[in-house]
């Protein structure tokens, strides 16, 4: 049977993990939880060893982008990923131009994904169009792929979603 709910405006829900967080991104490596987060036009990552205190672990801002860049505002929605023996966190962020939102590849340290990150480049197909919500595909074989939300033109007509092969996590083949 199929079973409809309708939540009238008046309902909300608060996240009981982590109430002010938009976009979680939570991975498990060395036995903890590890959470990449933007607040503040920042990246940061917190680390605990129980999943339900992600919200009051003491996050660390791993990136800051240097303003007036392609890639200096609107930070959204940043996945921490660990490939090839390296951290990496892929980020949708833009000039402060909606239009001009594209995915970024920022790189870690090998073991600590609290320390720095810097800025590895742009992740793009070679037509270069919006982007947003990026992750990556992983396979056991070491294949990776890329996935993300974009528009097909330069306008917002519709979002589509893509996927394609990448030759290094930071690089679409």
């Amino acid at each position: 049977a199929l079973i409809c709910v309708s939540l009238a405006a008046a309902e909300s829900f608060t996240n009981p993990i982590y109430p002010r967080g938009a976009d979680p991104w939570v991975i498990q490596y060395n036995r903890e939880y590890v959470y990449c987060y933007s607040r503040d036009g920042q990246i940061h990552v917190a680390k605990t060893n129980r999943l339900e205190r992600i919200g009051y672990a003491p996050g660390v801002a791993v990136w800051k982008p240097a303003q007036g860049q392609p890639f200096s505002k609107e930070l959204w929605a940043p996945e921490l990923h660990r490939l090839q023996d390296r951290f990496y966190i892929y980020v949708a962020a833009d000039d402060g131009a909606n239009r001009n939102h594209r995915m970024w590849v920022l790189e870690g340290d090998s073991k600590d994904p609290q320390k720095p990150f810097q800025l590895k480049g742009k992740i793009a197909s070679p037509d270069d169009h919006w982007a947003i919500d990026g992750t990556v595909l992983s396979w056991n074989d070491g294949r990776l792929y890329f996935i993300w939300s974009g528009w097909e033109g330069n306008e917002n007509v519709r979002q589509n979603l893509y996927i394609a092969p990448m030759s290094n996590p930071w690089t679409i083949s």
